[in-house]
């Protein structure tokens, strides 16, 4: 039970931090919560391995050997210790040190999980923490906008110039606490089919997720971050998808197998989530266009009333950069270069994809070893699910599609080290797990 209580409030702290970082421009005195978190963190991790082995997953190795190769990269090529600092180690931006707390935190929910699936009475005191967590979001997101309130143009519905700092750090720090917060909505709504209990309150959690991710949206347009926008929107997707996970136990009642992703139940709520998207559209196109549009033209996703649109506008400027490639990728197709974008079109110019500009950036050598990575740890994670049990199975279809889903997303717009997908990977693929005969789950 205590341990319950002290992994919500390690969570809390983390998020703390993370609006520190959103709300002002330095969010340096937040660093002692960052601490704090993560010797909770690591005091948990402690607590499950008692009188367990604990092992290095073989998929972290081959990430280590790409960071490597990366650093070693960086160092020769740039002689830039910053720029290391900044791509792997920074608190704001390092893949590496939020792929690691991820990882704490992936590995924590990971045995916690484990643990709720086993004692039915801990159950009560999962759902009052996720109750804290759910409440806290939201009273931090309000406190957000109260804060970016005085600073807000009259014309459009963005920051000023000098209150608009660092638009991007806030925009990854929202949409990691995001992640966090949907898996453990998620792990409460598997509980839910686990122990069919009715106090559980499943709807109620996923409808303050809801609510908590449409303020969200709304304030990540005060910053302008269009990123966070499309991400959460991704993310409630999934959620909405969820339940029709639970009508095919036929599919998931037995070994995992790559016909699960396309099952009815899955297929049949994109299905609703579509036409309910289409409904809207139709009701915004035939009542009250006008006014609407009036109010929709104030926010940088429609790119403050341009007859461009957010298409034409943020996503065809990303796809124009692609053009880049071919020049950046001839200069070392093998090996990449990390300043590349410098060397040739200018600081910058780099091609907005997350695929793209690690071959132009590491080469053919640091993208085959992320795709070794990858495919390894893909491997455990559905060789891991294979086990009979409904729940682990139901929970391996979800963290899979947040993964493709973020990944393709990834691909279309996004550089290389972009930390909310990183942080997800330490999240999904926690890089440290115990050893057990037969474990419950991954």
């Amino acid at each position: 039970m205590s341990l319950l209580l002290f992994f919500f409030f390690a969570i809390g702290l983390f998020f703390k931090y993370l609006f520190i970082n959103i709300q002002e421009p330095d969010g340096s005195h937040g660093l002692f919560l960052l601490a704090l978190f993560i010797i909770m963190q690591t005091t948990i991790m402690g607590v499950l391995c008692m009188g367990k082995t604990l092992k290095v997953r073989l998929s972290f190795l081959f990430l280590l050997f790409f960071w490597s190769y990366l650093a070693l990269k960086i160092v020769v090529q740039s002689s830039d210790l910053e720029l290391l600092k900044q791509w792997l180690f920074a608190l704001t931006s390092g893949n590496f040190t939020f792929y690691a707390l991820a990882s704490s935190i992936g590995f924590n929910i990971k045995y916690i999980f484990e643990l709720l699936l086993k004692e039915r009475k801990l159950v009560p005191l999962f759902s009052a923490g996720l109750i804290f967590l759910s409440v806290m979001v939201l009273l931090e997101l309000l406190k957000t906008y109260y804060i970016f309130l005085p600073n807000i143009r009259s014309d459009i519905f963005l920051l000023n110039h000098d209150a608009n700092y660092s638009y991007q750090r806030r925009g990854n720090f929202l949409n990691i606490l995001f992640i966090v917060y949907l898996f453990l909505v998620v792990v409460h709504y598997i509980l839910k089919i686990k122990w069919r209990e009715k106090w559980s309150l499943p709807w109620f959690f996923v409808c303050l997720f809801l609510v908590n991710s449409a303020i969200a949206i709304f304030v990540s347009q005060v910053f302008g971050s269009n990123k966070t926008v499309l991400c959460l929107a991704l993310y409630v997707v999934v959620l909405l998808i969820l339940p029709g996970l639970s009508k095919i136990r036929s599919t998931l009642n037995g070994r995992l197998k790559l016909i699960s992703f396309f099952s009815f139940g899955i297929l049949s709520r994109l299905f609703f989530i579509t036409f309910l998207f289409l409904l809207l559209l139709i009701i915004y196109l035939y009542i009250g266009k006008d006014e609407l549009q009036e109010i929709l033209n104030k926010f940088r996703i429609f790119n403050y009333g341009n007859h461009d649109g957010f298409v034409n506008s943020s996503v065809s400027n990303r796809i124009k950069l692609w053009d880049n490639f071919i020049d950046h990728f001839d200069i070392n197709p093998l090996f990449g270069n990390v300043i590349v974008d410098k060397l040739t079109t200018g600081k910058g110019t780099y091609v907005h994809s997350f695929v793209l500009s690690m071959l132009t950036h590491t080469g053919l050598v640091g993208f085959l070893l992320f795709l070794l990575y990858v495919f390894s740890a893909v491997k455990e994670r559905m060789r891991l699910s294979q086990i009979a049990i409904l729940e682990n199975n139901i929970y391996t279809v979800f963290v899979m599609m947040v993964f493709l889903g973020l990944l393709v997303f990834a691909f279309l717009g996004v550089f290389v080290s972009w930390m909310p997908i990183w942080f997800l990977m330490g999240l999904i693929f926690p890089c440290l797990v115990l050893s057990s005969k037969n474990p419950l789950y991954i």
